[in-house]
């Protein structure tokens, strides 16, 4: 399983994400909103990422493909994701997720 940002909730993933980053059509700050109000709803958020692959694109510019698993208390979910991700002062960043 691949723990990542699960269970941190959002003011601690904000470091991560990169100024213009976009998922389902919101912005950052909106995003970090949305994630902090799941969190609270639920207790328990285990994230299971199989087949990752990583194209860099360039020095600059990766995407990530994965399948995700998502489970809660009382949600589950799966599907394919997608992370774009950039290169900023040495760090890299998620510009866009679908």
């Amino acid at each position: 399983m691949a723990k990542g940002l699960a269970g941190q909730g959002a003011p601690k993933v904000h470091g991560v994400l990169c100024r213009g980053f976009l998922s389902v059509g919101l912005d950052g700050k909106g995003w970090e909103r949305h994630k902090s109000q799941i969190n609270k709803r639920y207790g328990q958020i285990e994230i299971t990422i199989r087949n990752l692959k990583v194209k860099v694109l360039s020095s600059e510019r990766a995407t990530a493909c994965f399948d995700q698993e998502y489970r809660a208390d009382k949600y589950r979910d799966q599907g394919r994701k997608t992370i774009k991700l950039i290169e900023r002062d040495g760090k890299w960043k998620i510009k866009k997720e679908a």
